[in-house]
């Protein structure tokens, strides 16, 4: 019914199309919605109605960190393949026939530059980057918004904040040797907590060693952060 009704593409899992938000339906749930979704397609209603059309990055990027649940694996490719999504293709408004990784993968690169702004600057770096979103110049020039958000910052430099936020790691072989494995992170509902290291030692002993081969997540991860 939801693809039926907005022709949204096969990895949407929300819709804002400008004049309403669609989710779906999801009985047994609070408001029978996915809250993270709802947050995300309203939050595209909100952006829509103060700044208008933008580069997908913008409005992606802060719909994404306001829904407070963060792609925690897209994020965790990015870092393991350092293969991220270009920043010259998100400035424009709308990506087009894009398959599920790399739309995935846009997403999760959208949301790794607005906390790069948040990481530089703080949460005023959220107010900032709308008011530069709605200021004249942007507005003529949209293209050119992370530009004067983050001056002379690329694909790599994202990546390094990102390494570092989840991590407390750089871009280097301590980051390959964490992302090597299995991988605990907590946060995953909340992206402003949102941390990851490697398991409990003494856990991937005992799972190495044969004594155990059914040691679950929560067992791995068991040492308090």
């Amino acid at each position: 019914m939801f693809k039926a009704r907005t022709h949204a593409p096969g990895w949407a899992a929300g819709l804002y199309d400008g004049a309403a938000v669609h989710v779906y339906l999801r009985a047994g749930t609070d408001l029978a919605v996915n809250l993270a979704t709802l947050r995300h397609e309203v939050m595209h209603a909100q952006l829509h109605a103060a700044v208008g059309c933008g580069p997908f990055w913008f409005h992606e990027g802060l719909a994404s960190y306001f829904a407070a649940a963060p792609p925690v694996g897209e994020l965790l490719a990015m870092l393991r393949e350092r293969e991220v999504y270009e920043l010259a293709a998100l400035r424009d408004p709308v990506l087009l026939e894009q398959a599920e990784g790399q739309a995935g993968k846009a997403y999760a690169m959208s949301l790794a530059m607005v906390l790069y702004l948040v990481d530089a600057s703080g949460e005023r770096a959220i107010a900032d980057l709308v008011r530069t979103a709605t200021s004249a110049v942007s507005r003529t020039d949209p293209l050119g918004l992370w530009s004067r958000a983050a001056p002379g910052i690329d694909e790599r430099a994202v990546l390094e904040a990102l390494g570092r936020r989840m991590f407390g790691l750089s871009l280097g072989s301590e980051l390959g040797t964490a992302l090597a494995g299995p991988v605990c992170c907590r946060g995953i509902r909340d992206v402003d907590d949102l941390r990851c290291r490697e398991p409990d030692p003494a856990a991937l002993e005992v799972r190495a060693a044969g004594k155990s081969q059914w040691l679950d997540g929560n067992t791995l991860c068991r040492t308090a952060w």
